[in-house]
């Protein structure tokens, strides 16, 4: 399947309709005059990559999605860790657009103190949606997603833009994240940093078959330290290297080692 050679996507035989659909859409935009056929074997042969990821790449996000981990990051794991250092580092593993890689920065902003530093490191496989992320320019959501420590202009500026209401992130959220272009599906695109105190890694795995799951777990906690918090989606578990973690509740999970267990 072309997803799965392409990406290390997993779309099941149910979902072909979706895959015909987007397939139709890309096709559309980039005004191909061929057959779908024609333009699956041009992708084969490597022409519209970077369309053909974008269109097939999920890139359903928001700002302090999935609360409660977010309450735990800020709350607990921040205080606990700068007890005994002054700089963190974090993985935003699958950052789409960049918004939970802000929401982590806008925690860090909140908590920190005189001496404390983080640096975030958010990677993605999909160019357009890291453009995006990269410049911090977001419609303003329907239903306002922010907690109270969150003030309408502390961390991003609200302005109108041809009648749309626009969010922009300021440079102090900025200038601690890295975004990346990374493809966690590939084994042999390593991590830089071999040391990150915390990973998020959110409905990212559920796109992937099992297989491709336990590899891409393999290769995040090889770049989690000792003691260091894994963070998954609501639907994901951490499948045979659940000996390697303990759970803490709220699908977050901190890594021992196997002896300790």
């Amino acid at each position: 399947m072309l997803a799965k050679d392409k990406l290390g996507i997993h779309l099941a035989d149910h979902k072909n309709a979706l895959i015909e659909n987007r397939l139709i859409r890309l096709k559309s935009k980039l005004g191909f005059g061929g057959s779908l056929d024609e333009l699956i074997s041009a992708v084969q042969k490597g022409d519209f990559e970077k369309e053909f990821i974008s269109a097939f790449t999920t890139n359903q996000t928001a700002f302090f999605r999935e609360p409660a981990q977010f309450e735990h990051f800020k709350n607990e794991f921040l205080p606990s860790e700068f007890q005994n250092k002054n700089s963190l580092s974090v993985l935003s593993a699958g950052c789409s657009s960049g918004e939970e890689a802000y929401t982590i920065a806008m925690c860090f902003m909140a908590s920190k103190q005189n001496g404390h530093s983080l640096k975030i490191t958010a990677l993605d496989i999909d160019e357009e949606k890291l453009k995006t992320a990269k410049e911090g320019i977001y419609s303003t959501p329907h239903a306002n997603p922010f907690p109270q420590f969150v003030s309408q202009n502390s961390y991003f500026q609200s302005y109108e833009d041809g009648g749309s209401k626009k969010l922009k992130m300021k440079d102090e959220l900025k200038s601690i994240i890295s975004f990346e272009k990374h493809n966690l599906a590939n084994t042999k695109d390593t991590l830089k940093n071999s040391f990150f105190d915390d990973v998020f890694c959110r409905n990212t795995l559920i796109y992937f078959d099992k297989k491709k799951q336990e590899e891409i777990l393999k290769k995040l906690l090889g770049s989690l330290k000792l003691g260091g918090f894994l963070y998954l989606g609501h639907s994901e578990n951490p499948l045979s290297h659940i000996d390697r973690l303990q759970k803490k509740g709220h699908n977050i999970y901190i890594k021992k080692a196997v002896e300790e267990i």
